[in-house]
């Protein structure tokens, strides 16, 4: 989902999770969270590149810790999995896959 970047991204993600809680059985609440932790990795990309694009996507990457860098997660790169899915998944206690996610 790519839309114009702000708020409005984050307010369509929401409005749109909260439609389908419980299909997924993932509550408002940690999207919250998720999305507290996305304007962090935000905010440290422009700090160091105030020229950075947001992708504009609700899952983005977490790179390099020297020169932060983010990208939309691609669907078939198996990052999702190893930098945030399990993680988030062992985190929250809730099992769940990229593949619920989309």
């Amino acid at each position: 989902m790519k839309r114009d970047q702000g708020e409005s991204v984050a307010n369509e993600v929401k409005a749109l999770v909260a439609n389908s809680v419980e299909m997924t059985g993932i509550s408002v609440e940690r999207l919250d969270r998720w999305m507290e932790q996305r304007a962090k990795i935000v905010a440290k990309v422009r700090a160091y590149n105030p020229t950075w694009r947001d992708p504009g996507t609700l899952l983005i990457t977490d790179q390099y810790k020297n020169k932060p860098d983010s990208h939309a997660f691609a669907e078939h790169s198996g990052s999702m999995d190893d930098s945030v899915i399990v993680p988030l998944r062992e985190q929250l206690g809730s099992h769940f896959a990229n593949h619920t996610l989309r």
